[in-house]
């Protein structure tokens, strides 16, 4: 048996992130050189069961980082990094990303449609920061006018849920039983009311 336990070793000091650069594989390659590694060391089932889930983690990550594109290109703007702005476009996607990691790494379950919906709801929490802290630089007009199609105004979850296949009566439920109390204990610099953007986007 090759288990570190058994040689009483202490865990691996060094991050996944780390590791691929310094052998210079890809995440995939990673795994499957690991699942091999696994087999052929005949592991615990407590080891084969830690890979798989993050190779299951991840492969959510890669699924919400590509739905995330399209969206963001919808609602918000594009400023450039030369532009006179505060912050630009880079940083606000940076800063939803780092936001949807953040709070996935807490749900109780990270399946994909779980996964979504929490995308979603950080989306609508940005967007409407920015909105609300008159960042009309980032916001794209054309969203606006179509997040102010409903005649009872501004909502922007239902809006998403409609255009990019979310469901939303369980993206509501996320919303209003999880979200909205964990993003107060989670998030980083946050003072309770909302994330305040423009003032403390370096700080994020």
């Amino acid at each position: 048996m090759l288990e570190m336990e058994k040689f009483h070793q202490r865990p691996f000091p060094y991050s996944m992130l780390t590791i691929l650069k310094i052998c210079s594989v890809s995440v995939m390659e990673f795994f499957d050189k690991l699942s091999r590694w696994i087999d052929i060391a005949t592991s615990s089932k407590r080891i084969q069961e830690h890979s798989l889930k993050i190779q299951s983690s991840l492969a959510v990550s890669v699924v919400i980082f590509k739905k995330l594109l399209p969206i963001f290109r919808t609602l918000f703007q594009y400023v450039p990094s030369g532009s006179t702005q505060s912050f630009y476009s880079n940083s606000l996607f940076t800063l939803v990303w780092l936001i949807i990691v953040i709070m996935k790494k807490s749900l109780p379950t990270e399946d994909l449609l779980t996964c979504f919906h929490m995308m979603l709801c950080v989306v609508e929490l940005v967007y409407k920061d920015l909105c609300f802290h008159e960042c009309d630089e980032h916001i794209d007009q054309e969203s606006v006018n179509h997040m102010m199609e409903d005649k009872d105004g501004v909502r922007v979850l239902e809006v998403l849920c409609r255009s990019f296949d979310g469901v939303l009566l369980d993206a509501k439920h996320l919303r209003t039983h999880w979200f909205n109390t964990k993003r107060e204990n989670i998030l980083p610099n946050l003072n309770h009311k909302d994330l305040d953007i423009p003032a403390n986007y370096e700080h994020y």
